[in-house]
């Protein structure tokens, strides 16, 4: 595919049969390599059970609207900005099988927030993401806060870390423990060898 209408694609093909992500929620440009299986019955109705696509996906000049897993980070950001989402670029490598969409750890940075995310979305709405915020960010654009710290990225700025699973449109978020411990063996592994760099440089 090549910068096709995005909106016009879920049009056409009946929103791929599913009620996750339609033609009402997403508008921009699509280009994209898939390797895409369908089954259809001997009457020609295809079976959702049975979709498998695998590709690399970039969308420009796109748009998310009222589109309900952003809908529920209003717990952090002002509901009026979640509901009409504008993003210039955004591009991953996605894979759809059982029917289930695999989201590989991605970076998002919209008009409403700036993010990653990671995890799975099953064609019935139930999400389980993998979140990773700027916390400074929240409180500078005066977000919902009261929240712990969770860790610092490369700047030294503190990362809230959260997970959203359950229904998309009315999730459960708790803090991601799992990632907070990574984070901070992954800062000791890097600090160790920024400390072993500077020995090796100042010793004869």
């Amino acid at each position: 595919l090549s910068r096709v209408d995005i909106t016009q694609l879920f049009r056409q093909t009946g929103n791929f049969s599913q009620f996750f992500i339609t033609e009402r929620h997403v508008k921009g440009a699509l280009t994209a390599d898939v390797d895409l299986s369908l089954a259809w019955s001997s009457r020609f109705v295809h079976d959702p059970d049975r979709i498998t696509a695998i590709g690399h996906y970039v969308i420009v000049n796109g748009e998310l609207n009222d589109f309900a897993p952003a809908m529920a980070l209003s717990k952090f950001v002002r509901v009026s900005e979640l509901k009409h989402i504008r993003f210039s670029t955004l591009e991953n490598d996605i894979v759809i099988e059982n029917p289930k969409i695999f989201i590989p750890s991605m970076e998002i940075k919209s008009n409403a927030l700036n993010l990653s995310l990671a995890g799975t979305h099953t064609f019935d709405n139930t999400a389980d993401y993998r979140l990773s915020l700027l916390l400074s960010e929240l409180l500078s654009k005066k977000r919902k806060a009261g929240t712990e710290t969770d860790g610092q990225d490369e700047d030294g700025r503190t990362r809230l870390f959260l997970v959203m699973k359950g229904d998309a449109a009315n999730p459960d978020f708790s803090y991601d423990k799992a990632a907070v411990k990574e984070k901070i063996r992954s800062d000791l592994r890097t600090e160790k060898e920024t400390i072993k760099n500077i020995l090796r440089n100042e010793l004869p």
